[in-house]
């Protein structure tokens, strides 16, 4: 019995020494303050120093204009039947129909950006985004007010179109019914 009684002696004083005993802490201590970087990162550049795009994905330099008259030609941003159905919209689609099948057949990004510009020119259209406002015209109907949008969005919108997911699975064609269409066709 003695040796065990020796073994856990040894083992408690051990113990107590591995062990710190528990500082107390003072009244007067106070926690010291976190050091704050030498320099914060600018929030407007990327790390590479190059701007950030604005939120609406133009680039910071892009100044928009405002747009008070929509024409048959302008294409808008944007999602929902009002938009679709918007006759420089059905217009812009009729038009990138035959770019579609060499733009998807080919892998080349070069070629790619070749298609989007040459659509581009074809479309002959402001591209515009639209901005919702508290005004109200005569019948009720909410007032929008239109902006331009940088040609880095334009092409964008193109690729978007000339991918025509949503044109594939809808299998959309021109109405020729609709005589704003078709001004805006010719």
């Amino acid at each position: 019995m003695a040796r065990s009684s020796a073994r856990v002696q040894a083992a408690v004083k051990a113990k107590a020494k591995a062990t710190p005993p528990p500082v107390k802490a003072s009244k007067k201590s106070k926690p010291k303050p976190k050091k704050q970087p030498k320099s914060l990162p600018n929030p407007k550049l990327k790390a590479n120093g190059q701007p950030r795009p604005k939120k609406n994905g133009d680039p910071p330099s892009f100044k928009a204009q405002l747009v008070t008259d929509l024409e048959n030609t302008d294409i808008i941003m944007g999602r929902g039947n009002k938009v679709s159905t918007f006759p420089g919209n059905m217009r812009f689609r009729y038009i990138l129909q035959p770019y579609r099948t060499p733009y998807q057949q080919t892998e080349s990004h070069v070629e790619k950006k070749r298609i989007i510009r040459e659509a581009f020119v074809k479309i002959n259209g402001r591209f515009l985004d639209i901005a919702s406002t508290n005004r109200y015209n005569a019948n009720g109907d909410r007032v929008y007010d239109y902006y331009t949008i940088s040609l880095e969005r334009s092409y964008e919108k193109i690729a978007q179109g000339q991918l025509g997911a949503m044109e594939q699975r809808l299998q959309i064609h021109p109405p020729s019914h609709s005589f704003a269409f078709a001004s805006a066709i010719t």
